[in-house]
């Protein structure tokens, strides 16, 4: 499972859905625009155990976007959105976790399906109950498209 931080980040999330799918079975992983330290909102300090460049988002079954300001910085990169496009291309289930779905909305992720109902493998606001859900669901084809929306 890939969480994707980047300076801002709530930190405390971060670590909290990461213990939370750890518990569950899932490896989950840091992953940042570039490896190594990552400075949370909070002052204090992540380590990134991959960069986006290095681990795409292809080899992760399923991607969490903690909140805090972090997803404004990643909302800024084209790479940051390009993974968040490939983990919904390949119909992978996505948690945001807060309300905010900023990095989302920048990436061209729809929260809905193209007949108007929620995508289940997008959770914005969604419990690590809910996620470890949708994970065990694997893939979400519902949103399969040819081309792709996004």
């Amino acid at each position: 499972m890939a969480i994707l931080v980047s300076d801002g980040v709530d930190g405390a999330a971060a670590l909290g859905i990461q213990k939370a799918l750890a518990l569950a079975g899932a490896v989950p992983r840091l992953i940042a625009p570039r490896l190594g330290k990552v400075s949370t909102a909070d002052d204090s300090v992540l380590h990134a155990e991959a960069s986006l460049e290095a681990m795409p988002s292809v080899l992760f079954d399923a991607l969490v976007v903690p909140d805090g300001s972090g997803a404004e910085v990643l909302a800024a990169m084209g790479q940051a959105h390009e993974y968040l496009r490939d983990q919904y291309r390949h119909c992978k289930p996505i948690l945001v976790l807060g309300k905010d779905a900023m990095l989302l909305e920048a990436a061209g992720i729809p929260v809905m399906l193209p007949g108007g109902e929620p995508d289940p493998g997008v959770l914005v606001g969604g419990t690590p109950e809910a996620f470890v859900s949708a994970i065990a669901a694997h893939r979400f084809f519902q949103r399969e498209s040819d081309p792709p929306r996004v």
